[in-house]
């Protein structure tokens, strides 16, 4: 059975949030819940929670965490949803969602 990590965001214009899923080959589950930034230290939180998960290879939990930088940093700039197609074909194996309300 193969498997795959994806990193799901939700892009709000006053935050963001993180969480990442396990891609198998008929369906995909939750490994950690939501972290928002900036209400918490999102990457702090992650990467501890990706820290027990003995099973990850640790290159795919440094992957994730960059990419968590990466976006938090692109967020900053263009935080506002015209901009999220531009960010969206920048991280093609992540998910985006623009979520009305949390």
């Amino acid at each position: 059975m193969s498997q795959k990590l994806r990193l799901k965001v939700i892009w709000r214009k006053n935050l963001l949030g993180f969480a990442v899923e396990q891609v198998l080959s008929t369906h995909s589950q939750n490994l950690t819940p939501y972290y928002f930034w900036p209400r918490t230290k999102i990457w702090e939180q992650l990467k501890a929670e990706l820290e027990t998960k003995l099973w990850l290879q640790k290159k795919d939990k440094n992957h994730l965490l960059n990419l968590v930088s990466d976006i938090i940093k692109l967020w900053q700039q263009h935080r506002t949803n015209d901009d999220l197609e531009n960010v969206k074909s920048r991280f093609p194996d992540t998910t985006f969602n623009t979520i009305r309300s949390i």
